[in-house]
């Protein structure tokens, strides 16, 4: 049997240094600040998971097959965070206005201070990034950041 191909020299050079990989430390930065900033203000039983949640679910109310279908995770997964979501006293379920048969989540008054929490973190993130890069290049960023999520949005509609 030969032996293996060797791999390019570069090839773990650019494995470690990419957009992705920029992407995803950038949202691991996030992810575990706000997480410590919301547990600073009492919001404890957080976690990623649960975090990542309250973005799909719209101030109306929103129903779990739709969130799910936002997440790209199944009704059973977002079933069992809107669960814990609830435990935590964040969410409650309610009947659907127009099917009985439907049940929407929504935020509770915990879970409307929980959201000015995330908002005030968000903001402050916001400024941070700001002073690294200064207003014209943070507006810029913001910008090209938003051209790339309506393709990627575009494309996941055209699969």
């Amino acid at each position: 049997m030969p032996p293996p191909p060797t791999p390019p020299p570069d090839r773990d050079a650019r494995r470690l240094d990419h957009l992705g990989r920029q992407y995803l430390v950038l949202h691991e930065d996030f992810q575990g600040r706000a997480l410590a900033w919301l547990h600073e203000r009492g919001h404890h039983g957080l976690t990623p998971a649960l975090v990542a949640l309250i973005p799909h679910i719209r101030a109306d109310g929103s129903r779990a097959t739709d969130i799910a279908q936002r997440m790209h995770i199944t009704k059973q997964a977002v079933g069992k965070l809107v669960d814990e979501l609830i435990r935590l006293g964040y969410l409650e379920r309610v009947a659907d206005p127009s099917d009985r048969r439907a049940w929407l989540v929504l935020f509770t008054r915990a879970g409307d201070r929980l959201l000015d929490d995330v908002v005030a973190f968000i903001d402050l993130t916001e400024e941070r990034a700001t002073e690294v890069l200064g207003p014209r290049r943070f507006a810029q960023l913001r910008a090209l950041l938003q051209e790339l999520v309506v393709a990627a949005e575009a494309d996941r509609s055209e699969r």
